[in-house]
């Protein structure tokens, strides 16, 4: 899948070369905090970017689109959407707490969004 560009961001599918980055954002507690996973190890970043490699496409095999948030041509965080029934969708984003208050989660948010519509979808929660 081509990046999704939008006026200061990129959103791309993930790399292998993510590992790092990923690790960085998930080990912290203050990150994962709001989320269902305790502070993630190196084994355990290994295995989500595994999983994440593979979900390329919203309507393909997986139904789900991962991508990570680039500003300035740096990671800063990802957002994931799956699909759930027909024409539906929910979707998730973690934003690195360094990264905040730019309206970098809103812009990624809504440019994936528009590229559900676009896509068939016709419902994101």
């Amino acid at each position: 899948m081509e990046p999704i560009r939008t006026d200061r961001l990129t959103l791309r599918t993930y790399l292998p070369g993510d590992e790092e980055w990923m690790h960085d954002l998930y080990s912290r507690p203050e990150v994962t905090a709001l989320l269902l996973d305790e502070p993630w190890n190196r084994e355990y970043t290994l295995n989500r970017l595994g999983d994440r490699l593979m979900k390329t496409d919203l309507l393909g095999p997986t139904g789900t689109l991962a991508l990570v948030i680039e500003y300035g041509g740096t990671p800063v965080g990802d957002v994931m959407i799956w699909t759930t029934t027909y024409g539906n969708a929910e979707m998730g984003w973690v934003l690195d707490p360094d990264a905040g208050g730019r309206g970098i989660a809103s812009e990624a948010v809504t440019a994936v969004i528009d590229h559900a519509f676009g896509r068939g979808l016709h419902r994101v929660v």
